[in-house]
């Protein structure tokens, strides 16, 4: 629960603001690549030892990752605050599913569910969290 309502959501939003302060094109998608890879790496290294776990884990956040950043960048009409968190539910729903297919033989999709949901309520907070932020030091300028 701790993961999943803190820290990927957290994951998530930070991955949203540096896609908008990285610009758009090449550099970009560059950047976005070594983002996922380097963390695709880390959550490898982390798990090393726990073999088909550290492959999903692996596999999960690099694929939350790529839709993600997709989703972000399809989204670039909408506010902020509406790409963050239409990103954020495309890519917890995606880490949710992703890494139990990989990790486990039977997949239970009511506890899917539950895990996406709770990453994209973490998500909405944390996306929160960053816009009152925002406003708060533009305003004390």
């Amino acid at each position: 629960p701790f993961t999943a309502f803190l820290l990927i959501p957290f994951d998530l939003v930070v991955r949203d603001v540096l896609h908008e302060r990285w610009g758009s094109g090449w550099a970009l998608r560059l950047r976005m690549a070594a983002l996922v890879l380097s963390g695709s790496l880390v959550s490898f290294a982390v798990n090393g030892t726990a073999g088909r776990i550290a492959v999903a884990s692996f596999i999960a956040f690099a694929v939350a990752g790529v839709v993600d950043a997709a989703v972000y960048a399809a989204a670039h009409c909408k506010s902020r605050f509406v790409r963050m968190n239409l990103s954020n539910l495309f890519s917890s729903i995606a880490d949710s599913f992703v890494f139990p297919i990989v990790a486990f033989p039977h997949v239970m999709i009511l506890t899917c569910l539950i895990q996406a949901a709770t990453k994209f309520v973490g998500g909405v907070l944390w996306a929160g969290a960053y816009q009152w932020t925002r406003r708060s030091l533009v305003l004390e300028d």
